[in-house]
C-alpha cells in the first residue's frame, strides 16, 4: 500500500507533561520564523496552545498517580492513541515531533512508523 502524500506544511507533536509542553511552545515558535504558515496539531497543554497548536488531546489527560488511577486511565489512554492514529492517517503530517512521555509516546513512534512519517524525539526519555 502506497502511503498518501504528506502535507508539508502541518507537523503533529505529542507531548505528556508540562515541561515538555513549554518546550514544545518554542520549538514551534522558532519553526513558525522560518514557516509562518506551518500548521500544527497537538496533544497539548496551555503553553503549546498559546504558541497556536490544534488541540486533539491535553496533557492532563495523561496525567494519572497511584496504581487505581493507572489502571483506571488505560482506557483512555488506549481512545487517546485511537485518535491520533485517525488524525495522522488523515492529516499526513509531514514530520512528529515527540516530547517526554516514552511510555504514551513510543507508541505514537510506532504508528507513524508504520504510516512512514518521520518521527523526531525532540527531548529524549530520561535515565534513571
Amino acid at each position: 500500500m502506497t502511503p498518501l502524500p504528506s502535507d508539508p506544511l502541518r507537523i503533529f507533536i505529542s507531548c505528556g507533561e508540562t515541561s515538555g509542553d513549554i518546550h514544545a511552545a518554542e520549538l514551534l515558535r522558532s519553526l513558525r520564523k522560518y514557516k509562518p504558515e506551518l500548521s500544527c496539531d497537538a496533544m497539548t497543554g496551555p503553553a503549546l496552545l498559546a504558541a497556536g497548536a490544534t488541540r486533539l488531546h491535553g496533557i492532563e489527560e495523561l496525567s494519572v498517580m497511584g496504581g487505581t488511577e493507572i489502571l483506571s486511565a488505560i482506557p483512555r489512554a488506549l481512545r487517546m492513541l485511537t485518535d491520533i492514529r485517525r488524525r495522522l492517517e488523515s492529516a499526513r503530517p509531514a514530520a512528529i515531533i515527540l516530547v517526554d512521555a516514552p511510555e504514551f509516546n513510543f507508541r505514537v513512534a510506532a504508528m507513524a512508523h508504520k504510516l512512514r512519517i518521520p518521527v523526531y524525539y525532540y527531548i529524549s526519555p530520561k535515565i534513571w
